[in-house]
């Protein structure tokens, strides 16, 4: 893809580049950051690579990662290593105020809201050059990032439970599933051998999502979810799914995932050691809460679009214009076992959606959740095309 002036050409990121490298940041010079006024600021270090080949739009969870990620360093700047351990990410609200570029390296301002013995509040801006206005900049985030100090006690503890909406009963567990890859695997095998090109095309749409996940992510998809009945609505005709006769509002697109890289101390310090010029992946909470909201973004937008069956070609590229993040646990999550997911849409209309992810542990604990308002529209229709959807 060719660059904007001032830009570098985009690229899908080689397989030889790990994914948490789109999170690695730098933090600038004394003359932009200002510990003694409580500002911070900070840049990335790697640009010109997206998942995908056929955008220069960065993924929505980068942004996420790294406005998390540079808001706890602040903290450990301000409150030095013993007292920042303290704290741990309470909630994360904000606004993409437009896309961001693979073109451009981004800038995450951090600057003090408020720092008490209990709570640590934190505006995050994001912002990159605007290949329009040479010296100009332009914002694709503004956050605010909450953290409290973790050993509150709790009145009362409960987790609202992940069931199949079919059966009332819990998912299979993700050792009995097969892995993404080996369903993938065996679509294609399959449209190879039957000829039958629809479906080639559809098992091949797939296989390049789980390309462009794989060396960082892995997923298990239950049979009666959604994710794994719909093949994503690559599929030109609305597929028939065991959710058929439910509500759109109580159909759920569901899967286990886990991060790939070991997130061990060991592990992340020998990361961390290959650029000692840039903020370190602090073992802790500070980088599991990072590579969360990087996962947490996923497949957001587009919900409403698999639980209506809706051909993806159908709507316009989806745009997620908030992010509400809220963190239920302050011990966390362990990224190296697998989580359970699930996706709902709550309402659309006007051109919008209200959609909700949350998170399980293996425990049965829910961790985390994301909620979105985003643009829902319809495609430009081509001349002489007619569409219709069945819910």
């Amino acid at each position: 893809m060719s660059p904007t002036p001032g830009g570098k050409e985009v690229l899908k990121l080689p397989k030889h580049i790990p994914h948490y490298e789109l999170l690695r940041i730098k933090r600038l010079p004394d003359a932009l950051s200002d510990s003694a006024g409580r500002t911070w600021v900070y840049e990335t270090v790697l640009s010109g690579y997206t998942l995908w080949k056929s955008r220069s739009a960065l993924y929505g969870g980068v942004s996420l990662g790294l406005g998390v990620q540079a808001a706890f360093d602040s903290i450990f700047d301000e409150l030095g290593p013993q007292k920042a351990a303290e704290f741990r990410a309470y909630s994360y609200q904000g606004t993409f105020a437009g896309p961001a570029s693979a073109q451009y390296a981004i800038r995450i301002e951090v600057s003090s809201v408020r720092s008490t013995r209990s709570f640590v509040t934190r505006l995050v801006t994001l912002s990159q050059q605007d290949p329009t206005q040479p010296g100009a900049r332009r914002k694709t985030l503004v956050a605010i990032c909450d953290f409290a100090r973790r050993g509150r006690a709790a009145l009362v503890e409960f987790d609202a439970p992940a069931l199949n909406p079919l059966t009332a009963q819990a998912w299979e567990r993700p050792e009995t599933l097969e892995t993404h890859a080996e369903l993938t695997a065996q679509r294609l095998a399959r449209a190879r051998e039957s000829g039958d090109e629809e479906a080639l095309r559809v098992a091949q749409a797939e296989e390049r999502f789980r390309d462009g996940w794989d060396r960082f992510l892995r997923f298990r998809m239950p049979r009666d979810s959604l994710t794994y009945q719909t093949a994503w609505t690559h599929k030109s005709d609305p597929p028939q799914t065991t959710q058929d006769p439910l509500a759109v509002t109580d159909r759920v697109m569901v899967d286990y995932f886990r991060v790939v890289p070991d997130l061990s101390p060991a592990n992340l310090a020998r990361i961390s050691a290959e650029r000692p010029d840039c903020v370190p992946f602090r073992a802790g909470m500070s980088t599991t809460t990072t590579f969360f909201a990087f996962v947490l973004d996923q497949g957001v937008p587009i919900i409403p679009i698999i639980a209506t069956k809706t051909p993806r070609h159908a709507a316009a590229p989806d745009v997620s214009l908030d992010f509400s993040i809220r963190f239920h646990r302050e011990d966390g999550i362990d990224l190296n076992k697998w989580s359970l997911r699930q996706f709902k849409c709550l309402t659309a209309a006007a051109g919008r959606s209200f959609n909700q992810v949350t998170v399980w542990d293996e425990a049965g604990r829910i961790i985390g959740t994301i909620s979105q308002q985003g643009h829902v529209a319809p495609a430009q229709p081509q001349r002489g095309s007619k569409l219709t959807v069945k819910l």
